[in-house]
């Protein structure tokens, strides 16, 4: 597994196969297209296009060579934004090394919320609702392939099932509608605020990594395509996309 220093706004993530949707990012990164020295702090246009192509629009394919659940190409995201908020379910910390955590996610979500608000807004909620899109953070139930000892490797992941390595997928739709699970820690790794905020990309529709998420060392670049992912409706196609920036 390579371990490689990323810089998106901050540190975001320090051990690339500690996050993202199959547990093991290297194998996430099949599919990047990355786009050769990212210098500028601002992404061009068609850095930001290539990017969403990299890790979302283009991504998800099924058995047979298909997109998956039926669903048309484009890209695909969290619904209804920004009027409907993504509720984000923080549970109750039971002991120090979880109230970290709860405390890392809340710094998470203030980060994308200032960045993003114009576009979506993540809110936190103590009570797990009963229906309806939500994002639900585990405490030291990162995936670990069976048999692996090697736990900074496998630190964090986002995925369709609590403390799976499954990747998450959108419905026929485009949307994310079920729930996602931002799985962080194992108790055998340090879960750092660069692991944290880099895994809410992954679970805003972010599956594989890119230039400037998850791949290189690069500025503050990350934002300006998630922007551009939720300021245009979901099943846009890539050459249709109306390029969108983030706060600075």
């Amino acid at each position: 597994m390579k371990k490689i220093l990323i810089i998106a706004g901050s540190t975001f993530c320090v051990i690339l196969s500690a996050c993202g949707g199959s547990g093991n990012d290297d194998s996430g990164n099949v599919g990047t297209s990355p786009i050769p020295n990212v210098q500028s702090n601002v992404l061009s246009d068609a850095q930001i296009i290539a990017d969403i192509k990299a890790t979302n629009s283009n991504y998800d394919v099924g058995p047979g060579g298909g997109l998956s659940n039926g669903r048309s190409p484009g890209t695909w995201r969290w619904p209804n934004t920004p009027n409907q908020h993504i509720l984000v379910y923080i549970p109750a910390a039971s002991n120090s090394v979880e109230q970290d955590l709860a405390r890392k996610v809340n710094t998470a979500i203030n980060t994308y919320n200032n960045k993003l608000s114009v576009y979506f807004v993540l809110e936190p909620v103590s009570v797990l609702p009963a229906s309806g899109n939500v994002i639900q953070v585990g405490y030291n139930n990162s995936w670990v392939p069976p048999g692996s000892t090697d736990y900074a490797s496998y630190c964090a992941n986002v995925s369709d099932v609590a403390g799976s390595g499954s990747l998450i997928n959108p419905d026929s739709k485009n949307n994310i509608t079920n729930p996602v699970y931002i799985n962080l820690g194992n108790n055998h790794c340090n879960v750092t605020q660069e692991i944290v905020n880099h895994e809410f990309g992954h679970a805003l529709g972010f599956n594989v990594h890119f230039d400037v998420f998850g791949n290189t060392k690069s500025p503050d670049n990350f934002w300006d395509v998630l922007a551009t992912l939720y300021g245009n409706p979901q099943s846009t196609m890539a050459e249709n996309l109306v390029v969108k920036r983030a706060a600075k």
